[in-house]
């Protein structure tokens, strides 16, 4: 019962994460302990219930010892030899695990990071954008092209392609964007990472189009939990657009030239074509003509207004009054778009309002109250030296004090995820704490058992690092799960020590005699669960990169929580056995 509620202990406080974590991290939560709950009435009710029908009834005396139990028994006896070891010599084995600890833990610091890990779905997901206001024929045009060099790489099996996108669609794009799905050739293609950097060349080397590559549900979900298409933005504020603009453009230069950091994309940069009509007030006073009867024609004439219905195959179709597309293609047919006067006049617009082009920017938007710019890109590499080099190029180019700048994306997400998953580390650390506290009577011996999750985590992360995998929520939940886990083993432990004690023998003689009894069904039930993990470790299945990271820190944290509960637990107990006696 004491284990299973300290695995519960460590994962109550994911219900209490709020914000995107919470969105990821309280169903995992709600899940896994309704699933130990369930364990443990199985355990207590329906377990015992068979034992009694299906275990054997006679006992012999005559000793049987098969393959497995003789290979565990010699396991036993080399692991005690060991252990007689490090306990003879505890000042270095304890300055040797901490020197270990920090150099295992500090390698992290090279893994990739990301909020949600890559998934391998055999397609690739292109979006690109071309100039503001660009004719759906020529973007048209340009995207097929595109689908056509696609087509003639050997990984591509197929493209399917989208150009703008209907007015009913939920998501409405222009017609100057469009989407493309690459599906993959797995044989020609086992590595997607591979064939989506060939894509980014090619859009490098394709004038006039500014496009990304992502996995399709990556990118949506990317989109929802940070509102960019992308893992990283950088963000620009300011009041004033030029500055902004300007600023923008430097930005991109600067970025650009920062190792790890790759596909800078400025979506702003291109300006768009507009035509402006200034309505002079003199001329309407001239003309005894309002300025909204000229709004009203000029939108009638260019954009077309609704003037009734008429019924086609039992559906209603709307009746749209507009001018021919050759009177209103240009600017000089603009210019003769007919304003109705008094009298039934008709005056044409260049005489009421001064009509002339100008370049404007294709995108505003607000942010805290101020307009905002954002750059998209990708961090190829260490995120923490990316970053560190991305702040100095930023802090050199001494932006304007009017304009403010900031990371945003799922890289934001994952720095303020970061510090709830802090949080519900040492909540769930305080929580076990106060179970092993009541199950062993005492305040030093749950500290003992603590100390060694940091080494758990050691073991972790040195498999994180040797696979070069990402370090993601998914990991974040596995830290977590190692909280619960981990211990179940040192408390079993330090309990058959305590009896031991309680018989008489010495804090070595009881350690030592109790790591004798629990290596066999620590080894045993660490098997177990290591060949339940094997699947998610090798990455059997479609998209295996969501329990990949997952299975592999485990794989790494329960062996090291083993090997260590039965070798550097009794270290730590020993050592500590002077504050125990002063207790």
């Amino acid at each position: 019962v004491a284990g299973t509620l300290t695995v519960l202990a460590a994962f109550v406080p994911l219900v209490l994460v709020t914000g995107l974590a919470g969105r990821l991290f309280q169903p995992f939560g709600l899940t896994f302990g309704f699933i130990l709950l369930f364990s443990l009435l199985v355990s207590l009710t329906l377990i015992p219930l068979a034992s009694v029908y299906w275990a054997p009834h006679k006992r012999t005396n005559a000793p049987h010892m098969t393959a497995g139990p003789r290979w565990i028994h010699w396991l036993g006896v080399w692991n005690l030899r060991l252990l007689d070891k490090l306990l003879r010599h505890r000042g270095k084995t304890l300055s040797v695990t901490a020197l270990l600890l920090v150099a295992s833990l500090a390698l992290l610091i090279f893994n990739p990071a990301r909020l949600l890990p890559l998934l391998d779905e055999g397609s690739l997901l292109l979006s690109y954008q071309l100039a503001p206001g660009t004719s759906l024929s020529e973007s048209n045009r340009v995207g097929d092209e595109l689908e056509a060099r696609l087509l003639a790489m050997p990984a591509v099996k197929a493209v399917f392609r989208r150009t703008g996108s209907p007015e009913s669609s939920f998501y409405i794009e222009g017609p100057d964007e469009g989407e493309l799905v690459v599906r993959l050739d797995k044989k020609k293609a086992p590595d997607p990472l591979a064939v989506k950097a060939d894509i980014d060349r090619l859009l490098a080397g394709t004038p006039g189009v500014i496009g990304r590559v992502n996995e399709p549900t990556t990118e949506k979900l990317d989109e929802s939990f940070s509102g960019l298409p992308a893992l990283f933005g950088i963000t620009l504020y300011g009041n004033d657009l030029q500055q902004l603009y300007a600023a923008a453009a430097k930005v991109e230069a600067a970025a650009g030239k920062v190792a790890g950091l790759a596909n800078v994309v400025n979506n702003t940069k291109i300006p768009v074509d507009q035509i402006r009509v200034a309505i002079d007030r003199t001329a309407l006073a001239r003309f005894d003509v309002s300025a909204q009867t000229v709004a009203q024609a000029v939108r009638t004439a260019m954009q077309g207004d609704r003037i009734g219905q008429v019924i086609i195959e039992q559906q209603p179709v709307d009746i749209i009054l507009r001018y021919a597309n050759a009177r209103r293609d240009s600017l000089s047919a603009l210019k003769q778009v007919q304003i109705p006067g008094p009298a039934g006049r008709l005056i044409p617009l260049s005489q009421l309002a001064r009509i002339d082009t100008l370049s404007s920017y294709p995108i505003i938007e607000h942010q805290h109250g101020l307009r905002a710019l954002t750059l998209t890109a990708e961090i190829d590499g260490n995120p923490y030296a990316v970053m560190r080099s991305l702040d100095q190029a930023l802090t050199a180019l001494q932006l304007p004090e009017t304009v403010q700048w900031g990371y945003t994306g799922e890289y934001g997400q994952l720095m303020k995820t970061g510090g709830q998953v802090l949080w519900v580390l040492l909540a769930s650390a305080l929580l076990v704490y106060g179970i092993i506290a009541i199950q062993l009577g005492n305040l030093l011996d749950p500290a003992v058992v603590l100390a060694k999750l940091p080494l758990d985590f050691m073991g972790a992360a040195l498999a994180l690092f040797i696979t070069r995998q990402h370090l993601d929520l998914t990991v974040a939940i596995g830290f977590i799960t190692l909280i619960g886990v981990a211990t179940n083993n040192g408390i079993m432990l330090l309990t058959f020590t305590r009896n031991f004690r309680r018989q008489g023998l010495d804090a070595v003689a009881a350690i030592r005699e109790a790591v004798r009894l629990r290596t066999r069904p620590m080894l045993l039930t660490h098997l177990t669960t290591l060949l339940a993990l094997i699947p998610a470790v090798l990455g059997l299945g479609e998209g295996p990169q969501l329990l990949q990271p997952l299975g592999i820190m485990l794989f790494g944290g329960l062996t090291a929580g083993t090997l260590l509960t039965l070798n550097l637990l009794p270290v730590i107990y020993v050592a500590t056995e002077r504050w125990r006696r002063a207790s």
